[in-house]
Formats: C-alpha cells, structure tokens, sequence
C-alpha cells in the first residue's frame, strides 16, 4: 500500500474513533455511575481531536506542493477513502518530494496506522454492535430504541466498558504518546525537506550572472553611452547626418564600437 493510501485511511479512522466515543457516551449517560468515568471520557476525546488536527496539518503540508490546486486539496481531505488517494501520478510526486527519506515516510505512516488500529480496538471500534450504528462516512446513525430499550441494551456493554476504559488509560495514553512521537517525526521530516528546497531556490536566485549576461549588459550600456554622446554631439536640425554602427561576431571580451559617419 502506497503512503498516499495510508494517509488516507488513517485521516478516515478519527471520525470513526471519535464516533466509537460518541456512542459509548450515549451509552453510557443513561446509567447512574457515567460520573465515574466522565473525565476520562473527556480526555480521551480531546487527546483524538489534538492528535486528529496534528496529523491533518501533516497531511495538508505534504500534499500541497504534489496536487494543482486549493480545490484538489480539499476534496482529498474531505474525502479519505476516496479513489483520489489511490492515484499513482500523487504518489509518484510524493516521492519526488521526498527523494532521499521516502522509505522513512512510509515506515511513519504504516506505524502511525498500526497505531490507530490499536486504538480502534481500546474503543471497541470492532464491536458489531457499534458497526451497525455507524454509515459508511464513519459518522454515527442515531438509535430509534426507546429510553427503557436504550437502558436494557446498552447496560451489560456498558459495565464492560466502563471497568476497560477505568483500567486501560495508561495504555490508551502510552499509544497517545506514540502517536504524537510519530507525528513529530512527520513534521520533522517534512520540514527537513521544505528547508532543503528553499535552501536550493535561494542558492539559485541568488547566483551571480554568467559571464554572457554580464557582458551583454556591459556592451548595451556602452552602446547607450555612444548613443546619448552623439544625440548631445549632433544640435542641428540636419537630417541628413547618419551613424552607421557595425554589428559582428566578437571573440573579444573588449568593448569596442567601429562607426561610419556620413556628414
């Protein structure tokens, strides 16, 4: 699977993840102790949504230099499980952005992947009756189940889930940590690269100009000079004065003008 692809599936799994939270929450409100893990409810809904903008802008910095326009950026990022992101022209720029540590790139975002998959399973993202409320988009499908069914159905699940999410939070923060490692290293690289490619442009602008230029540039202003003595040289109002100035092939790096006057 290319990087673009895997960037792909991982900006898909926050909204699945953060629904995952979503339903566990609608769940869980309707039970006497939602109080007792409500805080980290909280954090863990928080650290998903800093950890989904982080890696969004890593992705937004990577693909803007490889696709046309503002446009083609948005309806990539608007859409992650788009056949967009299996296009093998982007990846082949990808690459060419990325020369020397494109490998490297590869092995970030497959372990971020792995990361995000292991998340899926803290949260339960697996479990079928969570996939039957969730579409297509990730996005979670609203129970039509009364409050006495809601009650009924969701409170064995919750109990599970309440001693998993108590228990577990120094695993869901230790692949929160390494989640952020890897998305430093991300960044890290990406910026890496964009400095090596301004350094570059810089070099080049700043180039002197080649002995070619610098000698035509020395010849037009003599040439100038030449023109503007012999307008000041010439006050009559005569029109039959001419100044012929012979153009020729020149091995010379000397400034010369040969003129024929006709008076």
């Amino acid at each position: 699977m290319s990087g673009i692809e895997v960037a792909g599936l991982v900006l898909g799994a926050f909204p699945i993840l953060l629904a995952a939270l979503e339903s566990y929450r609608e769940g869980a409100e309707t039970v006497s102790d939602w109080w007792r893990i409500k805080r980290a409810y909280t954090k863990c809904k928080q650290d998903l949504e800093y950890h989904q903008i982080l890696f969004e802008g890593n992705v937004e910095r990577f693909l803007l230099p490889l696709v046309a326009d503002e446009d083609e950026l948005k309806s990539l990022m608007a859409d992650p499980a788009g056949q967009a992101w299996e296009d093998h022209e982007l990846e082949a720029r990808l690459q060419e952005r990325l020369p020397k540590s494109y490998k490297l790139f590869l092995g970030i975002m497959g372990n971020i992947n792995e990361l995000m998959e292991s998340l899926q399973k803290e949260l339960g993202v697996q479990n079928t009756n969570f996939q039957a409320r969730v579409d297509q988009n990730g996005k979670l499908i609203k129970a039509d189940a009364s409050l006495r069914d809601l009650l009924s159905m969701s409170n064995v699940e919750f109990q599970a889930k309440r001693i998993k999410f108590s228990l577990k939070k120094s695993s869901r923060q230790r692949l929160f940590d390494q989640l952020e490692e890897a998305n430093k290293r991300m960044r890290n690289l990406l910026e890496s690269s964009d400095q090596v490619v301004s350094a570059r442009r810089g070099r080049e602008a700043a180039k002197p100009p080649s002995t070619i230029n610098r000698k035509l540039n020395e010849f037009w202003r003599h040439a100038k000079r030449l023109h503007e003595a012999l307008c000041n040289a010439w006050q009559c109002g005569c029109a039959s004065h001419v100044a012929n100035l012979q153009l020729q092939h020149r091995t010379s790096d000397n400034v010369e003008f040969d003129m024929l006057f006709h008076v």
